[in-house]
C-alpha cells in the first residue's frame, strides 16, 4: 500500500513539473516574441481609396517582424489614402510609404473634381492670389488684346471653384512647410469650358475675383456668363473648329 502511494506521488510530481516546464516555456517564447498589437488590411484596399475603420483588423505579432516604418496606430491610419499605383492586400500591415495625407495627393485635384468637370492649372501671383483659398468661389474674367478692336473685358466663368493653391515647390499654400507664396492654382470647370479658358489665355490674360461669402458654400457649379467677352472667345473657337472641318 506504501509502495502504491509513492507512485501515485511520484507521477503526481512528474505531471506537475512537466506543466511548470510547459508553463515556463510558454512564458519564455512570450517573453522571446514578444508580441505586440498592431493593425492590418481586413481584405484587399484598392489604390487611391480612403481607409475607414473596417478596412481593419487588429492582430498581434512578434516584435521582430515589424519595422520602423509600420505604422501601428489606428488613428495614424484611418483617414489616409492608399498609394495611387497599387492596392494593400489582405492581411498586409501597414506601412507609411504605402499612406498618403489627403494634400499629399499628387492627383489631390483630380480627386475633388464632380462629374463632368475637369482641372485647369492656372499660374498666379500673390496679387492674383490674395485672400483665396482653397474651396473658395470664383469669377473668372479675361483682359483680351484685339487687332480688329479695342480691348476687350469681361467675365468668363462665374462660380468655378478654386481646387488647391500651391507654392513653387508644389506644396499647398496651408502647408506649414510652404512658401505661402501662390504659384499655381486649379480650378474645377466644366470639361467644355478648357478650350474657352486656353484660348483666354492665348489671346489674353486671366483674373480671378471672389465670389460673394454665400457662393463660398454655394454647391452651384462653375457656369459660363453671359458676357461680350465670352461671345467673343467662343465665336473665335466656332471659326476655328469651322476652318478644320
Amino acid at each position: 500500500m506504501k509502495l502504491w502511494k509513492k507512485m501515485v506521488l511520484t507521477i503526481g510530481c512528474a505531471a506537475m513539473l512537466v506543466m511548470l516546464c510547459v508553463f515556463g516555456i510558454r512564458i519564455y517564447a512570450a517573453r522571446q516574441i514578444n508580441l505586440v498589437s498592431t493593425w492590418m488590411a481586413a481584405h484587399d484596399i484598392a489604390p487611391r481609396t480612403k481607409i475607414e475603420e473596417d478596412d481593419l483588423v487588429s492582430v498581434k505579432v512578434p516584435s521582430a517582424y515589424l519595422s520602423d516604418a509600420a505604422v501601428m496606430k489606428k488613428e495614424e491610419i484611418i483617414g489616409r489614402y492608399t498609394d495611387l499605383q497599387g492596392k494593400i492586400p489582405a492581411g498586409s500591415l501597414f506601412y507609411r510609404s504605402m499612406l498618403y495625407e489627403e494634400a499629399d495627393l499628387p492627383d489631390l485635384p483630380a480627386l475633388l473634381l464632380k462629374d463632368g468637370q475637369a482641372v485647369y492649372s492656372l499660374p498666379v501671383d500673390q496679387s492674383d492670389a490674395n485672400g483665396l483659398a482653397s474651396g473658395q468661389r470664383v469669377n473668372v474674367h479675361a483682359a483680351i488684346e484685339r487687332r480688329d478692336g479695342p480691348p476687350l473685358t469681361g467675365a468668363l466663368i462665374q462660380n468655378a471653384r478654386i481646387l488647391t493653391i500651391k507654392d513653387h515647390n508644389g506644396l499647398l499654400i496651408e502647408d506649414p512647410k510652404s512658401s505661402h507664396i501662390p504659384y499655381l492654382l486649379t480650378l474645377a470647370v466644366d470639361v467644355k469650358d478648357i478650350d474657352l479658358l486656353s484660348l483666354a489665355e492665348t489671346v489674353g490674360k486671366l483674373r480671378l475675383y471672389a465670389g460673394s461669402d454665400n457662393a463660398y458654400h454655394s454647391e452651384m457649379e462653375a457656369a459660363r456668363a453671359d458676357s461680350a467677352a465670352c461671345s467673343y472667345l467662343l465665336s473665335m473657337l466656332e471659326t476655328a473648329d469651322i476652318q478644320e472641318n
